[in-house]
């Protein structure tokens, strides 16, 4: 955390950047799909 309030005040933008390193962005393949079917009984 001290790393990224450093960061912080270098870069304004650098709030930005950190959520948004933290979205997932990737779609899920079917065969993950299929497993979150079996363990929660919805397919998306």
């Amino acid at each position: 955390m001290n790393e990224f309030a450093e960061l912080a005040r270098k870069d304004p933008d650098a709030y930005r950047k950190f959520f948004a390193s933290h979205q997932a962005t990737t779609e899920r393949n079917p065969a993950d799909k299929l497993m979150n079917f079996f363990a929660h009984g919805k397919y998306e």
